[in-house]
């Protein structure tokens, strides 16, 4: 695949998955969902800027810029960690599952496309862009098996199988 048709299925990744994002914030019930949900929005956008960007230098002749390494997520992170969860509204959370597991396989989804579209890159600068989207991706898709992981648990669900 073009280097131009990868950032452009990727732009359109992006835009969806902020959309996602966005429209659940208002379904999910668990305020730390909520939270989670509008962080991931708010990084996808970030994300489709950052290709948008890359696609005008690209259509203009120009080499494609690395991204700059994203702490954003480890301080986000770092913060729910020191917030403790409001028993009285863990059952709202089983309604959050399947909501949280969709944006689970997204965000895997995400990561696997850029993954598999940098293992075919022979430009270096390409190659360390795609993996670094990937990372990015793959961080998101562990936030939410965090959370999905404490639904299970808090709930004392036997799904029969692992969802993950």
């Amino acid at each position: 695949m073009k280097v131009i048709d990868i950032f452009r299925v990727a732009l359109e990744m992006e835009l969806r998955g902020m959309e996602f994002y966005t429209s659940q914030c208002s379904i999910v019930k668990l305020p730390l969902i909520k939270e989670i949900f509008e962080h991931l929005a708010l990084m996808e956008k970030g994300h489709a800027e950052y290709i948008r960007a890359q696609i005008d230098k690209i259509g203009l002749g120009e080499r494609i810029e690395t991204p700059f390494a994203d702490n954003s997520d480890n301080l986000f992170l770092e913060r729910l960690a020191s917030q403790k969860i409001d028993t009285s509204s863990l059952k709202s959370d089983l309604g959050d599952y399947s909501v949280v597991r969709m944006a689970y396989l997204i965000e895997k989804d995400f990561a696997s496309f850029y993954e598999k579209s940098a293992e075919g890159q022979n430009d270096a600068v390409m190659k360390k862009t795609l993996e670094m989207l990937a990372a990015w991706e793959r961080g998101h898709a562990e936030m939410l098996k965090t959370q999905l992981e404490g639904i299970i648990e808090r709930n004392a669900l036997d799904l029969g199988f692992y969802p993950f």
